[in-house]
């Protein structure tokens, strides 16, 4: 049966009416409808670019009846061209989304619009919806009807999943930022409790002294919580050196089965030609223990755990992973437990948050991996679906084998001795009066500022200092500035620099080769050893 009256861009239309949808044949006619003839290889000329254009291309009657389709059409939608043609457009798009489309081909047929553009959502063969951006032109036929839709579709689920990763990105870095403040307050918080104990101690006997021992426990617990929250915003110390990634697995395996229950197992599958990784090895050991306790937290009845590793190359920057083209070394660790939906993905590298019950976890295990493998310009990605378990995806950055490099601040010194005038600069105003009892304590001379432009005008006082300890960040003038003046004025001064960020380890680390670099919360003990070690004793 023929329909006339009715021709496609690439010719006159044939149908046939079966299997519930609409069967065409295109024999080659003329592709224009303005009564114009068009040069005899315009329709050749059109079926070559429709057909090689990169984004998907239909052709539509004015009923929503697919004429035409090109490959890369086929390709988003997951079809066969032949499976496409004849189809309705209805039946390809989200059951949510064919009123708003309905609306639109409606302002067409009424003569309003000759093209629009839409957002809106296609199902693919396999039932899965597309997001996709929809721009539609209306050709009319001689007598200004509309007569054919040729509709243009950019698939835009690989845009908004970069843009989620941006978000993602985003509210990880606000929550790093926080993190470090919080750690950096309470790093201080933290200091002044163990100047007091110190100071505590010697004053009373051993019975008092035991009784001191629940308070540094729990000061011991809330500086590890601190670490890792500096961990996670990448503000925490760390000794990066060429580490072989499976002798660090191959480590901790027997210690790690100690830890799994009988109903757990773990194995291993370690490629030797992995690779070796930049990082600090008590870091790994960190990431590997956190993911294998959540593997097993994961499956309450028991189950396998697999720890895997393997090299990777990237010929090209990987936006999933926010990886450069490299050499990488991957560590896997995959369970069989409960899984996890979408929204627990996306938050389940965030502190403090948890699926555990209260009291089971401080929901910091993950958020420390994140931070670590972030600071090492690695990548951590999830896999996971409810019920079917999950793996932990975690790629950094291959290096060559060689010698062990630290890049820690000043080890702590050796021995205490002497006595010295000593010019303590903190903006922490408890912090400081502390530090200068435990100081005055040990029989040392002590001057205090609050600030960088304090401490100048103590040393404009013509006073003599033997060392100067000062924290990094303080308002007015911080202490690498502070430094870098008195180096010039006074280059006698030994420097000791103190700071609850390990960014200022880098910060400050080039300014005074001989300085010291303490990083909050430590003991007097420790304060005191610097000291001593600055004065030669």
């Amino acid at each position: 049966m023929q329909r006339p009256g009715r021709s496609s861009a690439f010719g006159c239309d044939r149908y046939a009416i079966g299997h519930g949808r609409r069967v065409w044949s295109s024999p080659t006619c003329s592709a224009y409808t303005q009564g114009v003839a068009p040069p005899p290889d315009s329709d050749e000329r059109f079926r070559a670019a429709f057909e090689s254009a990169p984004t998907g291309m239909a052709i539509t009657d004015m009923d929503g009846w697919l004429l035409s389709v090109n490959g890369a059409m086929c390709r988003t939608l997951g079809y066969e061209q032949s499976e496409l043609i004849g189809r309705s457009i209805a039946a390809i798009t989200h059951p949510e989304d064919r009123e708003l489309e309905r609306e639109w081909v409606e302002r067409v047929v009424s003569g309003e619009l000759d093209h629009y553009q839409v957002e809106k959502r296609f199902l693919r063969k396999d039932g899965e919806a597309v997001s996709a951006l929809l721009a539609v032109a209306i050709v009319r036929d001689g007598a200004g009807k509309p007569h054919r839709a040729i509709g243009q579709i950019l698939d835009l689920s690989e845009i908004q999943q970069l843009q989620e990763k941006l978000r993602q990105s985003q509210r990880m870095e606000s929550l790093g930022r926080l993190a470090g403040g919080v750690a950096h307050d309470f790093n201080n918080l933290l200091t002044v409790v163990e100047a007091h104990l110190h100071r505590l101690e010697r004053k009373l006997g051993d019975d008092g002294r035991r009784d001191l021992d629940g308070i540094r426990a729990a000061t011991r617990r809330a500086t590890r919580l601190t670490t890792q929250l500096l961990t996670f915003s990448r503000g925490q110390v760390t000794h990066p050196q060429p580490v072989d990634l499976n002798q660090i697995v191959d480590r901790m395996t027997v210690m790690l089965t100690r830890l799994l229950p009988d109903a757990v197992q773990l194995d291993s599958a370690l490629d030797p030609d992995a690779g070796w990784v930049g990082a600090d090895p008590a870091r790994l050991e960190q990431i590997v223990m956190n993911l294998v306790i959540n593997a097993r937290d994961a499956m309450p009845d028991g189950g396998r755990i697999r720890i895997q590793t393997r090299s990777v190359h990237l010929g090209a920057p990987d936006p999933t992973d926010e990886l450069e083209a490299g050499d990488y070394v991957e560590l896997s660790v995959s369970d069989e437990g409960h899984g996890m939906d979408a929204e627990t993905r996306e938050q389940a590298m965030e502190p403090f948050f948890t699926t555990k019950a209260p009291g089971a976890g401080t929901g910091l295990g993950l958020s420390t991996i994140y931070g670590v493998v972030k600071q090492l310009c690695g990548s951590v990605t999830i896999e996971s679906e409810p019920g079917e378990g999950a793996t932990f995806r975690i790629r950094l950055p291959r290096v060559r084998k060689g010698r062990p490099r630290s890049i820690s601040g000043t080890a702590i010194p050796r021995a205490f001795g002497g006595r010295a005038a000593v010019l303590l600069v903190e903006d922490e105003t408890a912090l400081r009066e502390v530090m200068a009892s435990a100081l005055r304590d040990a029989g040392h001379t002590v001057l205090e500022a609050g600030d960088g432009r304090a401490a100048l005008d103590v040393l404009a006082e013509g006073t003599n200092v033997d060392v100067l300890v000062t924290d990094v960040i303080m308002p007015t003038m911080g202490g690498k500035e502070l430094v870098e003046r008195v180096e010039r004025r006074y280059p006698k001064v030994k420097v000791i620099f103190m700071s609850g960020y390990a960014d200022d380890v880098e910060a400050v680390g080039a300014l005074s080769r001989d300085s010291t670099f303490l990083n909050k919360p430590f003991s007097p003990a420790v304060l005191l050893k610097a000291i001593a070690d600055q004065l030669g004793g």
